[in-house]
């Protein structure tokens, strides 16, 4: 007696294509036990089980021999196909700022890509379907760019730690509190006097700016 061979199947349980860095299930039917390989890392997967659980980086050919209860063999394979991950970049018009400026926060190097913008660690959209957004932080902000590729639907992301430098303060200005009309050579100092910081005096009131 000849005994026929194991209609082997194989198939992926979802869709047969995933992002890079995703996980997908494949099963095989039809036999009793099963050898799994690939095409990229070549060896046995795995023995005896029907269902396996792979995370290829790059385009892959799994496949599978089946052997049934007579010991009679077959094989099958399938392709699954892995997409690249966007790699979204964003660009800033002015960083750092001063408390009260503005920058405008462009996305790039991501073409055929859907965007959505988040301040990091909330899954609040400050603006979706734009690559473009206007932001006026007063500290330093964490913003987070997405971007989701339209073909795809691999997902992509980058942060850009959005530094604002905290406003100078003068504690107070030293020097004398009541004066004589025409009285010159008068001295006033600020304190402290910060290093790096550069100073402008004007006279309350004034039209012009004093050296």
């Amino acid at each position: 007696q000849v005994n026929p061979r194991p209609n082997v199947l194989i198939q992926a349980l979802g869709k047969d294509s995933i992002c890079k860095g995703s996980t997908l299930e494949l099963l095989g039917a039809n036999a009793r036990t099963y050898i799994w390989r690939s095409s990229v890392t070549g060896p046995t997967i795995i023995d005896s089980v029907s269902v396996v659980t792979v995370a290829p980086v790059l385009t892959t050919t799994y496949s599978v021999t089946g052997t049934d209860i007579n010991g009679c063999t077959n094989d099958a394979n399938i392709q699954v196909y892995v997409y690249p991950l966007p790699t979204p970049s964003i660009s800033a018009s002015h960083h750092p700022i001063c408390p009260g400026d503005t920058s405008i926060l462009t996305a790039i190097n991501a073409p055929h890509c859907k965007f959505s913008w988040f301040i990091k660690g909330s899954t609040l959209a400050l603006a979706a379907d734009t690559n473009r957004l206007v932001v006026y932080p007063t500290d330093t902000t964490s913003y987070v760019l997405q971007a989701t590729d339209s073909s795809t639907g691999c997902i992509g992301y980058d942060t850009l730690m959005f530094i604002v430098y905290p406003k100078p303060v003068v504690d107070s200005i030293l020097g004398y509190v009541s004066v004589c009309p025409g009285q010159t050579g008068l001295s006033y100092t600020v304190d402290p006097v910060r290093a790096g910081s550069s100073y402008l005096w004007k006279v309350k009131g004034g039209a012009k700016d004093l050296n």
